[in-house]
């Protein structure tokens, strides 16, 4: 029966609709049509305005003189106007355009070049070819009789037109050329025709009703579809209410064994109110077996007690939002610790009929503790000072501490998701990552050094435990890392190696310094010690000047011994890094003379002739104490090695951008092993 009556209500608001559709689209159509003709009239409104406005101009200036031509040859029916035509000084002559003559070829002109045609037509007519057809003289009648304009539609060579007419009203400036025809001032002396092509207008128009058409075609179907659909679900909706109905009563049955049967407590109450009808208290109306157990109180003590007598509370517990609950109908549900019971409860609480709510609550004590005891480990995880990362069993991140953000640079949202592999500085080998995974997966703890990179690119190093998560059925959920940053520790420990390694490279460049100076320092002292002996030997023999000259070269070799000794301990300085290389431009071939005259004196002792060959002014870029001790030390092997009566040669060629120095004797030479150390350690 339900079904018969929403079919037939179904069917009236259908037709009621389809009825408002087509109405709404009728009018839609004729507010377009009135559009359309409102758009036919401003734009013959604005061509018509547009031939008057030149007309004005020309009659005002009363008429304009152009030159004759095949265009615009005279007008015969101004014979009557005396200089209709005028010659110029310069022989050119010109014929008189009034207003009429100027419109006329202006509206041949349009009607050429832009579909335009126009006519200016009377009834008492100059020129024949104003002559009005039949349409025009019905409309200038009708001026005279007080018309304004007359309209009318028509095709022209497959062109829609609508034609427009409207009349001339004489003015002064019309009456140079119309007095003569008695004319006066406010008289209808003709009239304009335009015909404005419309054939674009009405296609658009055309589009714009298709449009409108389809528009309010699919609102009706819309319309249509909705109100069927709102209908069966109304429908649907009748058909559940009975059933509901029917339902309800079955469901009670089931619902009383629920209510007993339920581990939440449940209570119904009524609110107490004051002569003001103020809540001053509440009554305990009826509970479960839940109650009894979570509360600890019976139903025979519960059931008809005030809530105030119950607890030995006062005022009632939660009265302020029981009681508002009650009043407005809103539920509400909270979380609350309860004092006299010492226990924390969750209540649902909600308004079954006004003055009377009912509590649904669950005993959360436990719950609460163990959240404070999660909360307590989240702090500590929080504020560890240690890196915490947990990942699931894909080694994906879930959760960082704090910590790992200050040590990698990572923020939470930006490691959640991602593998620890961001931190990877490629520089531990792929080996040690798979014997971690193989432990871990395994169900066993890793331990170990990492030296991993911050977001910055920043290299650090952390020493990390990492170790399976396992339930309560020892499956292994997730995995744990807590790791410690060491890079102080690890670049103390780096420190304290290299200390090692520059004291021992400290005891080596000693070694080397005192081979140096036993090298080098014997061939000055042995010249001074020969020149000592041929003294002493010879004192009473020489001459003065003969000692003098021994003397001289005694003292030349020591102060150069001197320069010898200042260039040593500086090369001792670059080897313990005190003293950095100082390159400078110097002129090559005063540095080998005077090293030259420094050597000269321990060849003579051996009769060994010590040459320096031409050398060019070649300049070079290099530290003068270094080059100084390098060549010094090549001409004093070169002598010490070369036997008495020998030679060395001192030379240097430019070679492109470099110079070789060559330092060449007729000595003993080196052997093998010789060449192989001379560049590996200084040896005597």
């Amino acid at each position: 029966m339900n079904q018969i009556n929403t079919k037939k209500y179904a069917l009236i608001i259908i037709g009621f609709w389809i009825i408002t559709i087509s109405f709404a689209f009728l009018n839609a159509v004729n507010d377009h049509h009135k559009q359309l003709t409102d758009t036919e009239n401003v734009m013959a409104d604005i061509a018509f305005k547009k031939d008057i406005m030149y007309r004005k101009w020309a009659a005002k200036q009363g008429g304009v003189y152009v030159p004759i031509s095949k265009f615009t040859p005279p007008n015969p029916y101004l014979t009557f106007i005396k200089k209709r035509d005028i010659i110029t000084t310069d022989n050119d002559t010109f014929t008189l355009v009034n207003p009429a003559y100027m419109t006329r070829q202006a509206l041949e002109l349009s009607a050429t070049e832009f579909h335009l045609p126009g006519h200016l037509t009377s009834l008492k007519l100059l020129n024949p070819i104003n002559k009005p057809d039949a349409w025009e003289k019905e409309a200038l009648l009708g001026f005279e009789k007080g018309d304004t304009i007359y309209t009318k539609q028509e095709t022209r060579n497959g062109i829609e037109y609508v034609r427009v007419i409207r009349p001339f009203i004489t003015e002064q400036n019309c009456l140079k050329c119309h007095e003569h025809q008695d004319y006066k001032i406010g008289d209808i002396r003709g009239g304009l025709s335009l015909s404005i092509p419309v054939t674009d207008l009405y296609r658009i128009s055309a589009k714009d009703i298709k449009q409108l058409t389809i528009n309010y075609l699919a609102l009706l179907i819309i319309g249509i579809l909705l109100i069927v659909f709102i209908m069966y679900k109304l429908n649907k909706q009748i058909l559940s209410r009975v059933k509901a109905e029917l339902l309800l009563k079955e469901s009670e049955g089931k619902f009383r064994g629920l209510f007993t049967q339920m581990n939440d407590g449940f209570a119904l109450h009524e609110i107490i109110y004051d002569s003001a009808h103020k809540a001053i208290d509440y009554k305990i109306i009826n509970i479960n077996p839940g109650f009894e157990k979570q509360i600890g109180i019976p139903a025979k003590k519960a059931e008809g007690t005030l809530a105030t007598k119950l607890y030995g509370v006062s005022p009632a517990p939660f009265l302020d939002i029981y009681s508002h609950v009650a009043e407005t109908r809103e539920p509400n549900s909270f979380q609350t610790y309860f004092q006299p019971l010492d226990k924390h409860f969750e209540i649902s609480v909600f308004s079954p009929m006004p003055d009377y709510f009912a509590t649904v609550f669950t005993d959360i004590t436990e719950r609460k503790h163990t959240e404070e005891q999660i909360n307590q480990l989240s702090q500590a995880v929080k504020q560890s000072p240690v890196t915490i990362v947990i990942t699931d069993l894909n080694g994906d991140i879930e959760y960082v501490n704090p910590k790992f953000t200050a040590t990698t640079g990572y923020s939470f949202e930006e490691a959640l998701g991602k593998n620890p592999k961001i931190l990877k500085s490629g520089e531990l080998p792929a080996e040690q990552y798979k014997i971690l995974w193989d432990t871990i997966v395994s169900g066993h703890e890793w331990r170990g050094e990492f030296h991993n990179k911050k977001k910055n690119g920043e290299l650090y190093w952390e020493f990390a435990s990492i170790s399976p998560i396992k339930n309560k059925e020892g499956i292994t959920t997730h995995f744990l890392a807590v790791k410690e940053e060491i890079t102080e520790r690890k670049q103390s420990e780096l420190a304290l190696k290299m200390s090692e390694v520059q004291l021992r490279e400290l005891n080596v460049t000693k070694d080397k310094l005192f081979s140096i100076i036993a090298h080098d320092l014997r061939s000055p002292f042995n010249t001074i010690l020969g020149f000592t002996d041929v003294l002493i030997e010879n004192i009473k023999d020489f001459e003065v000047s003969q000692s003098e000259e021994y003397l001289g070269l005694m003292n030349s070799t020591a102060k150069k011994t001197l320069i010898l000794l200042d260039n040593l301990l500086n090369w001792a300085k670059v080897q313990t890094g005190n003293i950095s290389m100082k390159p400078e431009k110097i002129v090559l071939s005063s540095i080998i003379q005077q090293i030259v005259e420094l050597s000269n004196p321990a060849a003579k002792i051996k009769n060994i002739n010590l040459n320096q060959i031409q050398v060019d002014e070649i300049e070079i870029y290099a530290d003068k104490n270094m080059l100084d001790t390098i060549l010094r030390n090549l001409i004093s092997n070169a002598i010490k090695f070369t036997n008495p009566g020998g030679r060395v040669n001192v030379s240097a060629i430019s070679k492109q951008n470099q110079v070789e120095i060559s330092i060449s004797d007729n000595g003993v030479g080196m052997n093998e092993e010789t060449r192989n150390k001379l560049f590996i350690e200084v040896f005597k």
